[in-house]
């Protein structure tokens, strides 16, 4: 099995790119190949000539410089995202996240285009989905698009986190990738999503299709990267005076990665870790979202549960700068009747 890849990147748009890189943690290796340059800024600079290459990623490379010189320089402001482009070698070819067309739109403004997640083969052989952007209520679109990049500068950032690991075993790593989107003042999307390559074509990884993921990390220390997420649970609620928004805090649930390329989200790896976030089954009173989450994880009956919130947010001083005791209380109620992913067992109904 070939080694697992872990490569973090960030596109802050408001800083130069080299000042954006997230440094790889020491247990884990770099592999991934810049594809980008600085660009330059002549707006018609002539093309660099073709290059002869057969490692895919420096063909790859040598497209997107090709690409980024001819685009026209932006306001000084605004930050040409190039740290969005990025291959990942693989032993059968190549994962890339490279730029199919980009322009700033001085209207929005704002810098547009298409962006696809291409796989090559040795043969240099390019296949490619494009892809959905984090807050976008599309389905992820395998069939290309006109534009399905957009991003606010400077008021907003791309980032994405990749983790190239073979999870079923055939020779060919398949790809986590979890883009975030940097809002001003406002909660921060994020879509992450596990993608394969089977019989000539990208698709969603199976045993994955379903999982909405958060992050990637090796939570057991086996070699194999897990998933870690917050759905059902995952939503926003608007912080008091300002209008703004907030990503609700609640716990992480762990998708053990285990042989064959199946996740569980129940067994002992799993379970430990719901265990670590929710230590005990629940009392009398709920007072905060992650212990709703909790008491759900530990099988508290829906309208249990919503008494118990009932009386913790009775029970409870007012939060600090808001003179609200339950400032989240929608998002409370709204998780009662959701189903946590680990289950920690029956509880006894706390007696009223």
């Amino acid at each position: 099995m070939p080694p697992l890849t872990r490569v973090l990147l960030l596109a802050a748009l408001t800083l130069p790119p080299a000042a954006c890189r997230l440094p790889l943690t020491a247990h884990r290796t770099a592999v991934a190949v810049a594809l980008t340059a600085t660009p330059t800024a002549t707006p018609t600079a002539t093309p660099t000539a073709t290059p002869t290459a057969t490692d895919p990623c420096e063909r790859v490379a040598a497209a997107q410089r090709v690409l980024l010189e001819a685009v026209p320089p932006p306001p000084d402001d605004a930050v040409l995202p190039t740290d969005l482009t990025r291959c990942i070698p693989t032993p059968r070819g190549a994962w890339s996240l490279e730029f199919d067309s980009i322009h700033w739109d001085t209207a929005s403004p704002s810098w547009r285009g298409h962006w696809s997640l291409a796989h090559y083969d040795a043969a240099h052989r390019r296949v490619a989905v494009a892809l959905t952007q984090p807050g976008d209520s599309r389905a992820e679109d395998l069939t290309p698009a006109a534009e399905n990049l957009e991003v606010f500068s400077p008021y907003s950032s791309l980032g994405s986190e990749t983790e190239a690991f073979d999870y079923d075993g055939d020779g060919e790593p398949e790809l986590a990738l979890v883009l975030t989107l940097g809002l001003h003042e406002s909660a921060d999307p994020i879509r992450g999503r596990i993608w394969t390559f089977r019989d000539g074509a990208i698709d969603l990884f199976a045993p994955t299709r379903d999982i909405d993921v958060a992050r990637v990390e090796d939570v057991d220390h086996d070699g194999r990267p897990d998933l870690l997420v917050t759905a059902p649970f995952n939503t926003t609620a608007e912080a008091p005076h300002s209008g703004f928004t907030y990503a609700i805090e609640v716990p992480a649930w762990v998708f053990h990665s285990v042989a064959g390329g199946a996740f569980s989200s129940n067994d002992a790896v799993a379970v430990s870790a719901a265990r670590t976030a929710c230590p005990s089954a629940p009392s009398r009173t709920l007072r905060t979202p992650t212990e709703v989450a909790c008491a759900r994880a530990w099988s508290l009956p829906t309208d249990a549960v919503q008494a118990a919130i009932t009386r913790g947010c009775r029970r409870r001083a007012p939060v600090a700068g808001t003179g609200d005791p339950c400032p989240e209380l929608d998002a409370m109620r709204a998780f009662a009747p959701l189903d946590a992913p680990t289950q920690l067992g029956p509880t006894a109904v706390p007696t009223p």
